[in-house]
Formats: structure tokens, sequence, C-alpha cells
């Protein structure tokens, strides 16, 4: 089984690291939506679930006032992996995955739909 720190040297061998701090990693990915350059934080941290070790990963989204939390809470009904929840003033998109038989190749895949989950939920959400 993967450890966090195995998953922080892979997130520092393979992409561009924002912040090294000892309980999370941040990153700035970059990528083109809707025909326009967007770059999308994403924390990734240690978490636990179902009582085991897993990896926490979240990108913020857009501040909670701006959105109806009804419109926020219908949206997660439409996600394949993760979900949208509110960390401190703003709507994240966060998804948690067990350590227990994670591959490199899943935590990249993770990595890049939270962000770019997070990105898309930002320019499509109807604003109150």
């Amino acid at each position: 089984m993967a450890t966090f720190d195995d998953i922080r040297e892979h997130i520092k061998s393979r992409y561009k690291v924002a912040m090294d701090e000892p309980g999370w990693v941040g990153l700035a990915f970059s990528f083109t939506l809707d025909g326009r350059e967007v770059v999308q934080r994403e924390r990734v941290e240690p978490a636990t679930a179902l009582g085991k070790p897993a990896v926490l990963m979240w990108s913020d989204i857009i501040s909670h006032d701006r959105v109806p939390h009804k419109v926020a809470l219908q949206r997660n009904a439409t996600f394949e992996l993760g979900g949208v929840a509110i960390s401190a003033d703003l709507y994240v998109f966060r998804v948690v995955l067990p350590l227990d038989g994670l591959s490199l190749d899943t935590l990249d895949s993770a990595m890049v739909y939270v962000a770019r989950e997070a990105a898309r939920l930002r320019e499509g959400i109807p604003l109150s």
C-alpha cells in the first residue's frame, strides 16, 4: 500500500508543486477549458476513509454566497466521483480515495479530474 509520503514524492516528481507543507501538497494545473487557458489550484493531503489511510484532493470553485445551496447540491447528483462541499467560505470540489490498491495512474487521473471539474463548475454554475 502506498503512503502519503509516496504520493507526495510522486507528485513532486511529475507536477509543478506550488506548496509543499508538512500536511499537504499544493499544485496549480494549467489547461484549456472552452478555448481559454485556465489555472486551477488543487490541494492534496492525507485523509482517512472507512477507518483506513486515504488521500483527499480538493480544489476551490467559488465563494459559497455566489451560488444557491440548492443549485450546488443538485449538481452533486451528477458527478461520477466526488462532490461539492463548503470549506471556510468556499465551495470546493473534493474526492477521497483509499490508499490501499491505489495506483499512481488512478491518482493522476483523479487529480486532473478534480482540477478540471472544479474549473468547469466555476465557469458553468449559474450565479444567484
